[in-house]
């Protein structure tokens, strides 16, 4: 999907040297398991404890002992990361520094309403470490971005 990014909403990837979050809130084992199977279908790598590894049959795992688990993806020079803390939150991580232009954000963008889609649940764009500081905000049911500062739409522009 192509989002309609104004120049006025890419300050949310400002540089300050933190990262940007994507959560889903209140996930289960069943988010998680939706969640890799989307991943996989994008092309995500999966790494533990530093190493390329084939992708978990039992999400399960992800979340016993103290293994380090990691799935990345790169949407066309945008790495996004995410780490397997909690059963209870999904996190996904991008650098700012990778997203310069509206299309790039687009691509993000993209990638959350992907996510939001494949798990039936809202995905925000936050700060690092930030639930509260909400730059983008994805709603399944409706099929609707919105910019957090204003609650603007972000209009669907087509295409990928």
């Amino acid at each position: 999907m192509a989002w309609g990014v104004e120049p006025d909403m890419m300050q949310a990837f400002h540089i300050d040297g933190s990262l940007r979050d994507n959560y889903v809130f209140e996930a289960t084992e069943a988010d998680w398991a939706r969640l890799v199977e989307a991943l996989r279908a994008q092309g995500a790598g999966y790494f533990r404890k530093g190493e390329k590894r084939p992708f978990p049959k039992d999400c399960t795992d992800l979340f016993r002992g103290d293994a380090q688990h990691l799935f990345r993806i790169d949407l066309n020079g945008i790495a996004v990361n995410c780490h397997a803390f909690t059963v209870g939150e999904i996190e996904l991580d991008v650098a700012p520094d990778d997203v310069s232009t509206p299309a790039q954000a687009s691509q993000v963008l993209a990638f959350m309403a992907d996510i939001g889609e494949a798990l039936g649940k809202p995905v925000v764009l936050t700060e690092e470490n930030g639930r509260h500081h909400v730059w983008f905000r994805y709603d399944p049911v409706r099929a609707l971005m919105t910019y957090g500062l204003d609650g603007r739409q972000v209009v669907w522009t087509g295409g990928y």
